[in-house]
């Protein structure tokens, strides 16, 4: 709990993750945000029994749940149980005044994807995107985001979404950058990692048929994660088979889940990081890579691209799933190291302008924005 003598803004942060990335960005920002005199602010780490907030000396106004769509079961049909939990959670506590980071949004036209979805999955996907999308968007935008007084969102992309979702306070907070060993000047790992869980969102299997092409040529590539959801494992059973089909067992290092003591030796290995994402909200591995100074090749996703808005050259860009596209841009990489060195450069820009504190700051700015009739 805080101790901060009449803060001018009290709030509690619920943020229903054990462990995992949202978990530790949640932290990062409340270690910040506990250390400014202006704001008390505690936090949950599960959601409040029986819907009852709990008490806070000098009474709080905010309560700020960080919202994932698996937090309330998934976004699949019948299983989103948040629509629900808002409503009450809200009836039992009506003078708090509620904020969301939205760490997904989706937007109104939303349908569930087919390309690149193992077979087993294709004909479920079909029939909710003939009978069930017009319910199920309801619930995804108006029955989430309209529920909420004011919403964090990471990109200035998912800011319509929200507000057509019936909220109009809406902040833009990129994720920010942590602190971690920065790599001196000049000094490179010799691996190219991709880091993340194994799903055919993260795109493993691209990088593994980019490397196909590549040939005898490849440098060793480390495939940093496991499985998170057992839906999952058909796919990085698919991958492994990818690797033996095109014999690159020798190339090719599956490393399975990383604990975060041993993340600062794999960024230390990696002469470049990939982002290869078919679908992203917002990688934490990207900037993970640019608090260390490590360049980044990234699909075009369009949230990717926002990033070199931010910053130019932070990022280098290959074609959204497209290997041919990710193998040449690999050559390109490899073979101009001035290239990799400016995009290290960059990435520590970028990494200087997003520290936690100015991230943290920008959410006690939003607070004080409800303090203000409008």
């Amino acid at each position: 709990m805080t101790t901060r003598a009449n803060p001018e803004i009290r709030v509690l942060w619920i943020v229903p993750e054990r462990t995992g990335g949202i978990r530790t960005y949640a932290e990062g920002l409340l270690n910040v945000l506990r250390t400014t005199k202006s704001a008390a602010v505690d936090a949950i780490w599960e959601l409040p029994d029986r819907g009852l907030l709990p008490p806070s000396e000098g009474g709080r106004k905010f309560a700020h749940l960080h919202h994932e769509f698996g937090f309330f079961g998934s976004k699949l049909p019948g299983r989103y149980a948040f629509p629900r939990w808002i409503r009450a959670i809200k009836a039992k506590n009506p003078e708090t005044t509620w904020i969301a980071t939205a760490h997904n949004v989706i937007g109104q036209d939303y349908v569930f994807p087919l390309e690149g979805k193992p077979w087993w999955s294709i004909l479920p996907r079909v029939l909710a995107n003939a009978f069930l999308i017009s319910w199920l968007r309801k619930a995804w935008t108006t029955g989430t985001w309209g529920e909420f007084d004011g919403v964090v969102v990471h990109s200035n992309l998912q800011v319509d979404a929200v507000r057509k979702s019936g909220c109009d306070r809406v902040a833009v907070i990129p994720l920010f950058v942590p602190r971690a060993p920065m790599r001196p000047d000049g000094e490179s790992g010799t691996n190219v990692t991709v880091f993340g869980y194994f799903s055919p969102d993260k795109g493993q299997d691209i990088v593994i048929r980019a490397w196909a092409l590549l040939g005898s040529n490849a440098p060793k590539l480390v495939l940093a994660g496991g499985v998170r959801r057992p839906e999952d494992e058909r796919y990085l059973k698919e991958c492994r088979t990818l690797i033996r089909t095109h014999g690159l067992g020798e190339k090719i290092q599956i490393t399975g889940y990383v604990p975060d003591d041993k993340l600062d030796s794999l960024y230390r290995d990696a002469r470049l990081v990939l982002a290869p994402f078919r679908v992203t909200t917002g990688s934490a591995s990207i900037t993970a890579a640019f608090a260390r100074g490590v360049p980044v090749l990234a699909s075009d996703h369009p949230l990717n691209c926002e990033l070199a808005e931010r910053v130019p050259d932070c990022v280098a860009f290959f074609r959204s799933e497209s290997p041919e596209s990710l193998a040449a841009e690999i050559r390109s990489l490899f073979a101009d190291s001035n290239r990799l060195r400016h995009l290290a450069e960059r990435a520590k820009k970028y990494a200087e302008m997003h520290t936690p504190e100015k991230m943290a700051a920008l959410h006690l700015d939003f607070y004080k924005t409800f303090e203000n009739p409008r």
